[in-house]
Order: structure tokens, then C-alpha cells, then sequence
């Protein structure tokens, strides 16, 4: 399968360019530099944010005005991988949304995901394993900056919400929820970015 020669930015890069001094500023810098390259951020990233807490919720969307990435839409091939990911146990189910990133990446067979999170470097084989039996190609993970991140405890906390949710959900709504949460906080911050994919209407 041909990539889509595209950059897909996993949340820690995001929430790490919001950090004050040096370290926030060598992010911001990354990130104005991979959009000038094909850099994306997606429907879950957004869902993500949607779900913390102010004001880091209107920082991101100060952010997303300066750097208006486009946003790679969600699908249901994406949340069945994850899923699968997490029922072979690459994932523990709290984390399935950490996965997701990996596999909306996959399914739509680009070139490479940017993270800071050293889980998702650690899970690459495993992932890899499980597209190849999928039919999907593993992109490139990238932890691109010297920063050591240390984990978002928030974030996980978003996510592991998100597991209790809708772990036992069919991934149809699961889908609408997570586009559904995207469009919410695009829509309150008043961003208007470009989405790219075709909607999937169940």
C-alpha cells in the first residue's frame, strides 16, 4: 500500500509545546517546521483535548490559530485496529487511545507519526506484528526532540475515561463519539481547520 507521505502528530507533542521556556519553545519551533512538510494532527487528538482542562484546552486552540494544522479524519478501520491492538495485548485497555494514534496512522498508510510518548516507540513491534497480519503498513514512529517527556497524567486519565466509556461500544459509535467530541471543541474555540478524509456515515 502507497503512503500518503504525511506527518501525524500524536497529542504529547501538542500538550509538550505548551510548556513555558526553552523546551516548549524547541516544540513550538518543531511543529512550525513539520507543517510546512505535511504535518497533520486528527479526530482523536482533538477528542483528546476536548476532554482536559482549562486553560490548557484554550492554549491548544491559541495554537492550532497560530500553526492551523489540517486534521486527518477518524474511521472505523482505525478503532477496530486499536482494538486489536489492545486484545492482543499491546495496549492495556486504558491506553487503547494511545494505540489509536498508531492505528489511524496505519490504516491510512502514512509516511510517519511524531510522538514524545516512549510507549508508543516501545509498542512498535508489537503494533507492526499486528498490521502485518491486518494488511497494514507500520509507519516510521519519530521521537523527534531531545525533550525527555515525562507523561501527562491528565491525558491519561482522558484516556482511561475514554476506555470505561467505550470499551464495550461498537466501534461505529465510538467513531461518532470521537468526531463528535472533535467537532465540539473546533467548534467552541471557533477554529476552522481543514479536515481531510471522507466522512464515514453508518
Amino acid at each position: 500500500m502507497a503512503s500518503s507521505k504525511g506527518i501525524l502528530i500524536e497529542t504529547s507533542l501538542v500538550l509538550a509545546a505548551l510548556l513555558e521556556g526553552p523546551l516548549g519553545e524547541e516544540v513550538r519551533s518543531y511543529l512550525r517546521g513539520i507543517k510546512e512538510k505535511g504535518g497533520h494532527i486528527s479526530e482523536p487528538l482533538l477528542a483528546e483535548i476536548h476532554n482536559l482542562d482549562e486553560p490548557r484546552r484554550e492554549w491548544v486552540a491559541r495554537l492550532l490559530k497560530d500553526l492551523p494544522f489540517p486534521i486527518l479524519r477518524m474511521n472505523l478501520d482505525a478503532i477496530n485496529l486499536a482494538q486489536r491492538y489492545v486484545y492482543n495485548k499491546i495496549f492495556e485497555g486504558p491506553l487503547r487511545d494511545l494505540g489509536l494514534h498508531a492505528a489511524l496512522a496505519s490504516v491510512k498508510a502514512w509516511e510517519e507519526l511524531v510522538t514524545l510518548d516512549e510507549r508508543l516507540i516501545t509498542a512498535r513491534e508489537g503494533i507492526e506484528r499486528i498490521n502485518q497480519v491486518a494488511n497494514y503498513p507500520t509507519p516510521a514512529f519519530s521521537l523527534p526532540l531531545s525533550i525527555r517527556w515525562t507523561g501527562d497524567e491528565e491525558l491519561d486519565r482522558v484516556r482511561a475515561l475514554s476506555w470505561r466509556v467505550t470499551g464495550e461500544k461498537k466501534g461505529e459509535e465510538v467513531v461518532r463519539i470521537i468526531q463528535d467530541m472533535a467537532a465540539s471543541f473546533l467548534k467552541e474555540k471557533r477554529l476552522a481547520l481543514e479536515k481531510v478524509g471522507k466522512v464515514e456515515l453508518f
